[in-house]
């Protein structure tokens, strides 16, 4: 239907696929023949988990003679600070831990990762300047942040 109300417009299908390799691959088949741009899951579901996706999407676009999504992998989610981190058994800093998500990301064929804006300049570093960063929680100066906690603003 959203193809139909606005067709041409890129659909970034943000459902963050977190489970095991099987599950997550059968998702993505199901979800690709949509047409989308961009679709992810989360990298803290492992290497595995990831190239089963990357295949997923490749191969249920070829059935479906449609173009291959983009697939990325979300990092550390930016609403999660070190504190949040250390909570579920995390205990390096954000930023290592986002280029270490990020640099397995690109290991497993993952075309780009999500990240808080604090991380480009290190994921360009460590993943090069054709990998895809989606950037979520940059805010205008003043405004309310809402749930995020790694954010940065646009003059930033």
């Amino acid at each position: 239907a959203v193809q139909e109300a606005a067709p041409g417009v890129p659909l970034f299908l943000d459902l963050k696929f977190h489970d095991i390799p099987n599950t997550v691959a059968g998702a993505v088949k199901s979800v690709v023949p949509l047409g989308l741009t961009i679709i992810n899951v989360h990298a803290s579901g492992g290497a595995p988990m990831m190239r089963a996706a990357v295949q997923a999407a490749e191969e249920a676009a070829r059935a479906a003679g449609v173009p291959r999504p983009l697939v990325i992998a979300v990092t550390v989610l930016t609403s999660m600070d070190e504190i949040d981190l250390k909570a579920v058994g995390q205990s390096v800093p954000a930023d290592e831990q986002v280029i270490r998500l990020a640099s397995l990301a690109k290991e497993c064929g993952m075309d780009g990762v999500v990240c808080s804006a604090r991380e480009i300049g290190l994921i360009r570093q460590a993943c090069g300047p054709d990998f895809v960063l989606v950037v979520p929680g940059i805010r205008p100066a003043g405004s309310a942040q809402g749930d995020q906690k790694r954010v940065m603003t646009p003059a930033d």
